[in-house]
């Protein structure tokens, strides 16, 4: 995926919110292979599913917990 800051030079703020479109769709679409693959115990489904929000929640999750000692 690009960079907020890669996609702001390439087009400015039309490509900034597609950007964000699609990765907002993207995460929503993981959460949904996480829910459903729990409900049939598909595994795979669920595994993929958490990678993809491992991958783009990481440094958000990072973020947060560091607040949370903060406060």
């Amino acid at each position: 995926m690009e960079s907020s800051t890669e996609v702001q030079k390439q087009g400015g703020r039309g490509h900034f919110l597609v950007h964000h479109a699609r990765t907002s769709w993207m995460l929503a679409s993981a959460l949904m292979a996480v829910v459903a693959g729990i409900a049939t115990l598909n595994l795979i489904l669920t595994d993929s599913g958490m990678a993809i929000l491992n991958h783009h929640l990481g440094p958000l999750m990072a973020h947060l917990s560091r607040l949370n000692r903060q406060g």
